[in-house]
């Protein structure tokens, strides 16, 4: 089952310190370099880069992006759709049998942002998902996503600067995986960084194991 992820219309605003130093701008990573790291054996020229770091989207594993691209891999991209106050949304894309580019992998925070929570729980209720690890508060894991629904304190220069607003938190496979619970890590990183710049609850941040 996929789900289609909606981006914030005109949402353009700058990013603030706080969260530039982690979960958004530094997430910004995810658009690397000057293109020299594209590897020779690509057959057309496809939109976005590879990451210098080997980390795509910034906390996604290489691993999970082979065990979606296959033999693809080298031809994966990784392309910033979004990235400002309102959420940071970047896909993995390969290319597709007509000469474009499908997305195999769409990582998301979206920053108070109800509409998109509903959808997701319904989302992840319509495929029967899992209840995610606690440390990941109200939390799903089925074969294609992954989602973790936090109150965190809402960004500085946000409209409600002054409370905790809901992230919600997602990494959504245009495919099943085999194991689900990969999915799962990239969007505990993403509460990682979101709560060392901003504060959540539950507090991630303190159970880090490893990257």
């Amino acid at each position: 089952m996929s789900v289609v992820l909606r981006r914030h219309a005109g949402a353009s605003r700058p990013l603030t310190l706080a969260l530039s130093l982690t979960v958004l701008t530094s997430m910004a990573a995810c658009t690397s370099g000057d293109g020299s790291a594209e590897p020779e054996q690509a057959e057309q020229t496809l939109e976005g880069s590879v990451p210098e770091s080997g980390w795509w989207c910034r906390v996604i594993e290489r691993d999970l992006v082979e065990s979606v691209a296959g033999d693809r891999t080298e031809q994966a991209r990784e392309v910033l759709r979004q990235n400002d106050t309102d959420g940071f949304h970047c896909e993995v894309t390969v290319p597709d049998e007509e000469g474009g580019a499908r997305t195999a992998l769409t990582l998301a925070v979206a920053i108070d942002d109800q509409a998109r929570a509903e959808e997701l729980r319904a989302a992840a209720e319509e495929a029967g998902a899992e209840p995610g690890p606690d440390h990941l508060g109200e939390s799903y894991v089925w074969p294609e996503g992954a989602v973790a629904i936090v109150p965190c304190a809402a960004p500085a220069d946000h409209v409600r600067d002054d409370e905790q607003v809901t992230y919600v938190f997602s990494l959504l496979a245009e495919e099943p995986v085999d194991r689900p619970e990969e999915l799962a890590d990239p969007v505990r990183r993403s509460l990682i960084e979101a709560d060392r710049a901003v504060g959540c609850s539950p507090s991630e941040a303190s159970q880090e194991q490893g990257r």
